[in-house]
């Protein structure tokens, strides 16, 4: 992917959509952006999500209300 900076360059990344992924995370989520507030310097952003990719082979613990715990893919 010669046209992504340098950032890129450790790690399996592809692309979807022309957004850069890492390949072998346990998750990614992509979203559109649904909300931008500015703040100072800063943006805050709010995405919808659009799709999942988990790995199935995975079984990551996940805190959640309060609680540790395991989650299944369906």
């Amino acid at each position: 992917m010669a046209h992504l900076s340098a950032r890129f360059s450790l790690g399996d990344w592809r692309e979807e959509g022309g957004l850069p992924y890492l390949a072998d995370a346990q998750a990614n989520i992509f979203c559109s952006v649904a909300e931008r507030w500015r703040y100072g310097t800063h943006s805050i952003f709010v995405g919808q999500v659009e799709a999942v990719r988990a790995d199935a082979e995975l079984d990551p613990m996940v805190y959640l209300d309060g609680r540790k715990g395991r989650f299944a893919m369906a």
